[in-house]
């Protein structure tokens, strides 16, 4: 939409004029690149042609054929009207310290709540006993029915392992049958209490939507596995120890297939 009206943001002096020049760049590349295949190539000489100083200064070797993303930093002036203040308190809960969150908490919007939230589930150090307690009840996380901040107090709960919110986990779970709600939370109890994990799945499984059901599913078999890992053995064991086990016997019977069922545990060979 913006490309077809050609709207100007509203500023003054370089700023519109580069904001235009911009504009017109991302025009002009669509144009020319319409139902085509979009090569770096093309992309990086049609920069080069619209900023032909900025593109003396980039690295392109980096940021083209070396692995993961280039060694750029980005830089959100505008988002510091929200975060520093959620950084601020989530500073002030590890300190044992909840004064006035509550009220700051009433006049956020979602996003800067979800921040404060993974601002606290990504503190590695342990808040004061107790403080936790203070942020669910002052924020509303208790009762709150906004499955992005639940999922986040979810994760917090299991993270600090706050015993009398446990419920919580289970009343976001059940709360919405969506993938990028259920899945984080779950894979955090799982990896918390896998038995636990199992039987909350049996709860609300009638409630998820078949691939969530798959995927949680996934979650519990791979425990599973990890578990068993030591157990596993090849088919070249498996036949190794039939093998020993029939030289053993005394004359082939009844008693040589059960030996050669001992010997791979049920898991098959092709022997038995």
């Amino acid at each position: 939409a913006a490309l077809d009206c050609g709207r100007r943001p509203r500023s003054n002096g370089g700023e519109a004029r580069t904001n235009a020049r911009d504009l017109e760049q991302t025009r002009r590349y669509v144009v020319d690149h319409k139902e085509a295949s979009l090569g770096a190539e093309a992309m990086v000489k049609h920069f080069t042609a619209y900023h032909p100083r900025a593109a003396i200064q980039i690295d392109w070797s980096t940021w083209l054929d070396e692995e993961g993303m280039p060694p750029i930093v980005p830089t959100f002036p505008a988002a510091a009207t929200l975060t520093t203040p959620a950084d601020h308190f989530a500073s002030a809960v590890m300190r044992g310290r909840v004064d006035g969150l509550a009220d700051a908490w009433a006049t956020w919007p979602t996003y800067q709540r979800s921040y404060f939230l993974d601002r606290l589930c990504a503190m590695e150090d342990e808040p004061p006993p107790g403080v936790l307690y203070g942020v669910g009840r002052g924020c509303g996380l208790y009762d709150s029915k906004n499955c992005e901040l639940t999922m986040r107090w979810a994760l917090l709960v299991l993270k600090e392992n706050l015993e009398l919110r446990q419920d919580d986990v289970e009343r976001h779970l059940d709360l919405s049958a969506k993938q990028k709600f259920v899945l984080p939370v779950f894979r955090g109890l799982h990896v918390v209490d896998a038995r636990r994990a199992a039987r909350v799945l049996d709860k609300i499984r009638p409630g998820l939507d078949v691939a969530v059901r798959k995927k949680c599913d996934k979650i519990l078999a791979e425990e599973i596995l990890e578990e068993d890992e030591d157990d596993i053995r090849t088919l070249d064991d498996i036949e190794a120890a039939a093998d020993t086990e029939t030289r053993q016997m005394a004359r082939p019977g009844a008693g040589w297939a059960e030996a050669l069922c001992r010997a791979c545990d049920g898991a098959g060979c092709p022997k038995c």
